[in-house]
């Protein structure tokens, strides 16, 4: 079976914000939580116990720093990460800004995923996010 964050391409790369020495940082697919993004470990690795602890270090340090970017940009009310690989078995880490002004802030990201579809990131948002993060970038 083919993996689909092996295989980064055009489709990932109008979404890609950043990327770091083991990861790419994207804006998620849809906006439903708005300024959703993730990051997705470079190499087809399905555990983070997997990872040389040196590499585990690391790429929670940029975990950690596109978190703060969102924080610092953003300013939400809390943030929701997420790393579960059921569907997809390749390391990435979810990063959800939570606003206070959100229906169901206080509901785990994936409460309403029924709704993700009709709000699929357009080329606009992304570029909107993309303008805000990239002046805080290292």
């Amino acid at each position: 079976m083919s993996c689909p964050f092996c295989h980064f391409g055009q489709d990932h790369a109008k979404l890609k914000i950043h990327e770091f020495k083991h990861s790419h940082w994207l804006i998620g697919e849809h906006q439903f939580i708005p300024n959703y993004t993730f990051l997705i470990l470079k190499k087809h690795v399905r555990e983070m116990t997997d990872l040389d602890p040196q590499i585990q270090q690391e790429f929670f340090g940029e975990i950690m720093e596109a978190s703060a970017i969102i924080q610092k940009v953003f300013k939400p009310f809390k943030m929701n990460y997420a790393a579960l690989g059921n569907q997809v078995e390749h390391l990435h880490w979810h990063l959800f800004p939570r606003m206070d002004t959100e229906k169901d802030f206080k509901m785990h990201p994936w409460f309403n995923q029924d709704q993700f579809s009709s709000h699929k990131t357009t080329v606009t948002q992304s570029q909107n996010i993309i303008k805000l993060i990239k002046p805080h970038l290292l």
